[in-house]
């Protein structure tokens, strides 16, 4: 055998691998050699408003009304309602006498079945009392599980009252015109059969919105103690003890019984003790909306008027202010309230929802803040995109999207070197 041609062939076929290999390595690396490898994620969408609880402590400007007359009380007005000066808001009759016990529960009888009447229709008006009827009731079983009796009823009414309109709006029941009439028949003849039980009539001393509701606390938790207040002071006054005589309705010193209230100023004051670390982009000026757990989640915006610190306090003492007085609200000295912070635009509309980015996605291109995405189909392409930073969270920027040229689900670039305008991806 002729070794010396084997080895011409074999060399041959060596030489000609190693150019095929050769050949594809430069041939891959030249049309590759604007491709980088980079990872991406999308963009997602986020909700921007934040909510912290604490404790409303309410101050108001509020008058004793007091009588010498003692008996069994009944009141002529709605709670919070307002009156001229003297307006008849109290009658009072005899300490034997039921009539005025059956005129409170005929009273509230008919309040529900009036706020029961309803004029909606529709599929989506029923599905949203659903909504509400099914929110109440786990609500109504959290409350009545920690024992907030107090809640729990204000919880039942509404609960009752909602699946009446929807009684009403799937045309179950027409409406409860009749049988509020019935009760106000009975009222009416309730009333006529005891003129006689009534001892006396008591009427405002002046103009305001009225309330029976007495805690002892009307002349401690005044407007005018928050100027200049300290945290030791507010937490002072918060742990003071109520006028045992106005709360328990029992006659003073004076032989004066106090049976109702009058709010004789409109600006009414919220004030509550929040962590340090949930203020830090509050405002002094600025209107924040407050929701109130204990009146139904009915939603007020009051002005933030004052932040009071302490060295070595974590917590802040927070007072807000407004004028805004709604119908059926339940001025409880202390209950469980909510605030929530909203992020706005410049021309002060709220921004609602965000959108989320990595921290590391965000490039300086061109004198420019954005992030590069991938577009172009088949062959990706990374494109700049500029954005407009609100705030930044636990390692994520939360962008204004009606100021970001980004959109969501938009596939952006998180990691990659020399990443620039026009460049082919993988």
């Amino acid at each position: 055998m002729d070794t010396k041609y084997l080895k011409s062939v074999g060399m041959y076929l060596l030489s000609a691998v190693v150019s095929i290999f050769l050949i594809s390595y430069v041939v891959h690396h030249m049309a590759g050699r604007n491709v980088i490898f980079a990872e991406t994620e999308p963009v997602l969408q986020t909700a921007i408003n934040r909510s912290v609880s604490f404790d409303a402590f309410i101050f108001r400007e509020e008058l004793l009304i007091y009588t010498q007359t003692a008996g069994v009380n009944y009141v002529l007005v709605s709670q919070g309602e307002r009156v001229r000066d003297n307006t008849p808001v109290i009658e009072i009759f005899r300490p034997m006498s039921n009539a005025a016990q059956q005129l409170a529960e005929l009273d509230a009888q008919i309040h529900l079945l009036q706020q029961s009447n309803t004029s909606g229709r529709g599929v989506h008006y029923i599905a949203n009392l659903d909504n509400r009827i099914n929110n109440l009731y786990h609500e109504l079983l959290e409350r009545t599980a920690v024992g907030d009796m107090l809640n729990s009823r204000q919880l039942e009414a509404r609960l009752l009252i909602y699946i009446n309109r929807r009684n009403v709006a799937s045309a179950s029941i027409s409406n409860f015109n009749s049988a509020i009439a019935a009760l106000e028949r009975q009222r009416n003849d309730i009333v006529t059969a005891s003129r006689g039980d009534v001892l006396g009539r008591v009427t405002a001393p002046v103009g305001g919105n009225f309330s029976s509701d007495l805690d002892g606390f009307e002349r401690t938790f005044r407007p005018n103690l928050l100027n200049g207040i300290s945290i030791s002071d507010f937490l002072s006054l918060t742990n003071s003890q109520p006028d045992q005589y106005v709360a328990s309705f029992e006659p003073n010193e004076a032989g004066r019984i106090a049976v109702g209230k009058l709010m004789t100023d409109t600006q009414w004051h919220v004030a509550a003790m929040i962590h340090t670390s949930e203020i830090s982009d509050m405002r002094i000026g600025q209107s924040y909306p407050i929701t109130f757990v204990y009146n139904g989640n009915h939603v007020i915006d009051k002005t933030l008027d004052r932040i009071v610190t302490e060295f070595g306090n974590d917590y802040a003492l927070l007072i807000f202010s407004s004028r805004t007085v709604p119908d059926n609200f339940d001025f409880i000295r202390v209950q469980a309230a909510q605030i929530t912070f909203r992020v706005y635009r410049a021309d002060r509309t709220p921004i609602r929802e965000g959108l989320q980015i990595p921290v590391t996605s965000v490039r300086y291109y061109d004198g420019r803040v954005g992030v590069f995405i991938l577009a172009g189909g088949n062959r990706r392409t990374a494109t700049f995109r500029e954005i407009y930073i609100i705030k930044e969270v636990d390692g994520s920027f939360i962008l204004c999207p009606d100021e970001s040229q980004l959109r969501r689900f938009d596939l952006m670039i998180t990691t990659g070197r020399g990443i620039r305008e026009g460049l082919l991806l993988r």
